[in-house]
């Protein structure tokens, strides 16, 4: 996952030639993601649970937070959040259904 984040474009470096500070910040960002994840894999589990669906814990143990081809590592980012984020709600949950891929 380090290496998708940081070496987006290939650098020729290798991680242990990059100078300390990058690579600390690096680790924050992917300590970041992984809570991300974490919160909302656990959130999708809780809807599915609700919505009747059975969840079994062998298939919960083996989600990884370390997925990350939804994270955008080009372009333009926004760091406003929204006024439910604010007050602790999380984002509304995207349902699959309603993709028109």
């Amino acid at each position: 996952m380090r290496r998708a984040h940081c070496f987006q474009r290939q650098t020729g470096r290798t991680a242990a030639t990059l100078p300390r500070g990058p690579l600390g910040a690096l680790g924050l960002v992917v300590n970041m993601i992984v809570l991300w994840n974490t919160i909302y894999m656990e959130a999708v589990l809780e809807q599915l649970r609700k919505a009747g669906y059975p969840v079994n814990e062998g298939d919960k143990a083996r989600l990884s937070p370390l997925i990350h081809d939804h994270i955008n590592t080009q372009g333009r980012h926004s760091f406003t959040m929204p006024e439910a984020v604010i007050k602790g709600e999380l984002r509304p949950l995207r349902n699959p259904a309603d993709d028109p891929d």
